[in-house]
């Protein structure tokens, strides 16, 4: 697909307005010149997701797997039960004090639950443990406990 696009260098900053209903994303392109964007709170979502998507697609056309420099570095999170919908509602929080929440299923959060008591097991035996895929495990006799789970 080709479309006409104006290539950005970086983010210069975001801001919410003071009503909270719109974010100010300001941005440069190639030559320096500042961009900013308004976009509606109810749309920051669905960026989120297609942001994390086409990064996705690009790590697979360039087949150079995941680049740790695109990763967010995690530094605190919460994990909450939401009765009223009889689901979990899993907060990440960043360095930068932004926070992102994920809306967990009963069987995603015990999937999770399982597959971290499993990790933990592993690292203190001494095998290996978090961030090792079961793929990379090669010795058919060593225990494998799966780190992801489509639902």
């Amino acid at each position: 697909m080709r479309l006409a696009a104006t290539l950005i260098d970086h983010v210069v900053h975001s801001a919410a307005t003071a009503d909270g209903r719109h974010m100010a994303l300001t941005m440069a392109d190639t030559e320096a010149n500042h961009i900013t964007l308004g976009i509606h709170s109810d749309l920051l979502p669905r960026l989120i997701e297609e942001s994390a998507r086409a990064l996705v697609d690009s790590e697979q056309v360039n087949r150079h797997g995941s680049d740790p420099r695109a990763r967010i570095a995690v530094t605190w999170w919460n994990l909450n039960r939401d009765e009223t919908a009889d689901s979990f509602l899993l907060s990440l929080s960043f360095g930068s004090g932004a926070q992102l929440s994920f809306a967990l299923t009963h069987d995603m959060a015990a999937a999770l639950r399982d597959n971290l008591s499993g990790w933990l097991d592993l690292s203190r035996h001494g095998e290996r443990g978090f961030g090792t895929p079961c793929d990379a495990i090669d010795e058919p006799d060593r225990l494998c406990v799966p780190f992801s789970r489509r639902f």
